[in-house]
Formats: structure tokens, sequence, C-alpha cells
């Protein structure tokens, strides 16, 4: 987790940049998950591990979220996903929509993404 704080305060210090978002696959999800604060405009977990889904940094943001995950994925669970996605918005934490977003199917299972975004 220190390792991506510090990336993130890396890239925040370069010339030009003005907002950086966070994303991560599975492990790198759950990084994500933890580490999440309200100087990060924007979010992307991808096959984010379920248990990572109640993680502190995660239950704090209020900013957009892009959630994506396998529909054999085993790990991440589309049901845990959408279960968050909708008590952020009943707690107004997250008064977004949600989306799926149909996308090609990976070689070995079906992708299903689900994103959070402004009305």
């Amino acid at each position: 987790q220190d390792d991506v704080r510090a990336a993130l305060a890396y890239a925040c210090s370069l010339p030009n940049v003005e907002q950086i978002g966070l994303a991560g696959y599975s492990f790198g999800a759950g990084m994500a998950a933890n580490v999440v604060d309200a100087s990060v405009p924007r979010l992307g977990l991808i096959a984010v591990p379920t248990r990572q889904l109640q993680a502190p940094g995660l239950s704090g943001y209020d900013g957009p979220i892009l959630f994506a995950t396998g529909s054999n994925d085993n790990i991440s669970s589309l049901e845990a996903i959408e279960t968050v996605a909708s008590a952020r918005g009943e707690n107004d934490q997250m008064p977004y929509p949600i989306d799926l977003v149909p996308a090609a199917p990976a070689p070995s299972c079906g992708w299903s993404p689900l994103t959070l975004r402004p009305p």
C-alpha cells in the first residue's frame, strides 16, 4: 500500500499533471480500493477480490468508479459489486446510476463491466 501511495504522490508532483486516476486489476484492484482517497478523481477496479469491496479507502470514497469483472470469476463477484454499488447510491455516497456496459468476451470468460457515472 505504501508503494501505491508513493506512486500517486509522484504522479501528482509531475509537471502538467492536473488530475490522475487510479486503477488496478485483481490484487492491484484490492490495493487501489485500500488506498483511494479524495485526491483521486476516478477509480477503476477490474476483477477486484470480493473481500476488498469493504476496504477502508473504498468505503469513504465518493468519486466515480468503474467496476469490471468476468462473469465466471469466482474471486470477484458481480453480485457483490452490484450490492456495494447499490448501497453507495442508497447512502448518497454515490448518487450515480449504474450502467451495464457490454464488452467483448475474454478468451476464457465473458466480461460484465459496470460503471457508475454522473447523471
